[in-house]
């Protein structure tokens, strides 16, 4: 199976669980999976598909998968092979932490800008060295996880005051003054803090000794009995999202001790505490995809007041949360198939291009057709540098000798599935489809995504300066691969290199047929 597009993993049966029963739920605007569909029950691998339809705009096929423990160890196993059978163009995760107190309260929903592992080093009599390898998530999606809200999301909902009261009843049970705590805003609203508060010290709740503010015996006793009798956890909060760093590790903590550490370590601003999203980031660096996301809710604050009270409400509430978000940012790889076809696409193309340069220079319809020709090449020739890329990584990842330059060599796969991905569009564009802003759009996505990693291009350097620059470039690309020796690889790495040129030419080129075909859609609307 090879059109998943995103592969969700999760740690926890319980996250497992409750990420395929999210996406069951519809949303209000109709988004989620019908049914989910059992693969590969009988092996040590099995995962669930299902089509996620997005509103009335698009479907994402989504692969869910979880390992039979916790931790990254066993996290790695399941989640490199799938990945590697699957070929996802996106890798995701979903479940629970410990969120850093000072910024987060119980629920709370943190997006991995950036996922490490945390006890990476070197340890001695004086101390920890922190060795960390830290991998940021695209930039783009951080702005949009920036910008996501969980407004709508069946586990959002503002606090009814009886539950805001006894929030802060909890908080100084638990020895926090809520006038500090950070979620404070959200449970008492601008302009209610005083009346409710009073209201709470008449009850014989609470007591106000000048700036102090304590819990009363009878208050103590009436919060320890709501805690007591409520063993289910919320139903919904007022729960913010978040974005910032995830540390992993490979223990579970609860010393209260362990965000000062972390601080001192090199990372002051680390939101989240686990075990397996740096293995994630990791997998899905190694392999190339275009895209990773690991999403997770806050269950405790990794001090010795850890429970699972908060568990299952923190297992839904990111799942929901990274529906959302991928429902945002995962896009078909080719052309929607609603879109309006004709039977000469090519026809289409060159009357658009001709239409919009003659009308910019009378008389131009011989460079129109020549740009529709143009097209026609630029999907021959990103094939051909595709099925190259894939040769390259089949060589590397059966490591022959080459393991040793190529740690990023995985990078290869990246660029194929890109440049498949991106003939695809253009055939689906040449073939059949009509132009319009929906043309536009995918040939300008294109043009920013078939640009070689700068880890592959490290990579590539890094081998032929060792074993030489060949100075001919007397190799046929489309000619059958012999891979026999260092030689033979060398060269066909210096053609991926200096093809790099031409696809940025390629690139450029595409964002002018975006831009035509735009100016032709708006002329027609």
């Amino acid at each position: 199976m090879n059109n998943i597009d995103v592969l969700i993993i999760t740690a926890l049966k319980e996250e497992h669980d409750a990420a395929r029963d999210a996406a069951l739920i519809r949303s209000k605007d109709g988004s989620g999976i019908s049914a989910w569909e059992e693969h590969d029950g009988d092996t040590n691998t099995p995962y669930l598909v299902g089509d996620y339809e997005v509103s009335d705009r698009h479907t994402i096929r989504v692969a869910l998968a979880r390992p039979t423990r916790m931790g990254g160890t066993a996290t790695a196993s399941i989640a490199a092979g799938l990945a590697e059978r699957l070929r996802p163009r996106c890798l995701a995760m979903c479940g629970v932490c410990a969120g850093n107190p000072g910024d987060l309260a119980l629920g709370d929903v943190i997006i991995a800008e950036m996922v490490y592992a945390y006890d990476e080093g070197k340890r001695k009599q004086t101390g920890t060295e922190s060795d960390h390898r830290q991998i940021p998530m695209l930039d783009t999606w951080v702005r949009a996880a920036q910008d996501l809200v969980p407004d709508g999301l069946p586990s959002f909902g503002d606090a009814s005051a009886q539950e805001a009261d006894i929030w802060l009843l909890e908080r100084l049970l638990a020895g926090e003054d809520p006038r500090y705590h950070t979620a404070r805003a959200r449970y008492f609203p601008r302009g209610t803090w005083g009346e409710r508060l009073s209201a709470l010290e008449a009850k014989g709740l609470v007591s106000l000794d000048g700036l102090k503010l304590s819990l009363s015996q009878s208050g103590r006793q009436f919060v320890e009995r709501i805690l007591a009798l409520n063993v289910d956890g919320p139903e919904k909060l007022p729960f913010r999202i978040k974005v910032g760093p995830i540390a992993s590790g490979n223990v579970v903590v609860k010393d209260g001790v362990t965000w000062d550490q972390l601080r001192d370590w090199g990372v002051r601003s680390v939101l989240g505490l686990e075990m397996e999203a740096a293995t994630i980031g990791s997998i899905a660096h190694r392999l190339g995809l275009s895209g990773w996301v690991v999403v997770k809710s806050v269950m405790d604050h990794a001090d010795p007041r850890k429970d699972d009270r908060y568990k299952l409400f923190a297992a839904r509430a990111s799942a929901e949360v990274l529906f959302k978000f991928l429902s945002k940012q995962v896009t078909p790889p080719v052309l929607d198939k609603k879109i309006a076809r004709d039977e000469s696409g090519i026809e289409s193309v060159r009357v658009a291009l001709m239409t919009v340069l003659e009308g910019r220079n009378p008389g131009n319809a011989k460079s129109a057709a020549d740009e529709a020709r143009y097209l026609r090449m630029t999907a021959e020739a990103v094939r051909s540098l595709a099925n190259c890329a894939n040769e390259l990584h089949e060589v590397v990842s059966r490591d022959e000798g080459y393991g040793s330059f190529f740690r990023e060599g995985y990078n290869f796969y990246e660029l194929s599935r890109r440049l498949q991905d991106c003939c695809g569009s253009l055939d689906v564009l040449l073939e059949g489809t009509a132009c319009g802003p929906e043309s536009s759009e995918v040939l300008r996505r294109w043009a920013s995504s078939i640009h070689l990693h700068p880890a592959t291009l490290v990579s590539i350097d890094r081998f032929l300066d060792r074993y030489g620059r060949p100075k001919k470039r007397d190799y046929n690309l489309a000619s059958d691969w012999h891979w026999d020796s260092t030689e033979r690889f060398a060269r066909t790495l210096h053609e991926i290199r200096s093809e790099h040129a031409s696809l940025i030419r390629i690139s450029s080129r595409l964002e002018m047929h975006a831009t035509i075909l735009e100016e032709f859609g708006h002329s027609t609307s």
